[in-house]
């Protein structure tokens, strides 16, 4: 669409001197340069709620290290990945943790590499730890401890893969 100039409202030289467009003229073209304008606007800028750009849009580069709703241009974004600021991350190698840093909860039965939570490791404590009676546990594990306050022998639970059974702790262990 072509774009025609806008008109100039000619008002003469001196006030009521008939030198100046009648006023059905003038307000002719104030009614076509307002028209002008708006045709221009529409055709040639973007709306501010929403806008939808073409072409090769271009905003300014936001500072290093923004975080509010400034527009992300390539070049803030590129700065990101050549330089990212990396400082409220851990290294993947030997991170060093602070606050309260969280971990999936193993199994109870986990015996690998996983990092061990406080909830697993209190669930492995309280399997191995005893109080003193005179009947063994009900249901223990593999590995739970038992003294038994009738004979005053220390038991520990076995499952040596083809029984399960409480064994007599019968040798103190003086290192490891």
């Amino acid at each position: 669409m072509a774009v025609t100039p806008y008109q100039v409202i000619n008002v003469g030289t001196v006030a009521n001197d008939g030198t100046g467009d009648p006023l059905r003229t003038a307000f002719i073209k104030v009614n076509d340069n307002f028209a002008l304008v708006t045709t221009n606007l529409q055709v040639n800028y973007a709306p501010l709620a929403s806008p939808i750009f073409t072409g090769d849009p271009q905003a300014p580069t936001p500072a290093v290290g923004d975080n509010d709703n400034s527009i992300a241009t390539t070049a803030w974004v590129k700065s990101l990945l050549v330089d990212p600021d990396m400082s409220g991350f851990a290294p993947i190698n030997s991170p060093t943790f602070t606050g309260d840093p969280k971990a999936p909860n193993p199994g109870d039965a986990d015996d690998d590499t996983s990092i061990a939570t406080t909830h697993w490791v209190r669930n492995v404590v309280a399997s191995i730890a005893f109080t003193p009676t005179p009947t063994p546990p009900v249901n223990p594990v593999p590995g739970q401890f038992w003294y038994d306050l009738t004979t005053g022998v220390l038991a520990i639970y076995v499952d040596d893969g083809n029984t399960k059974q409480w064994v007599a702790v019968t040798a103190t262990v003086t290192s490891i």
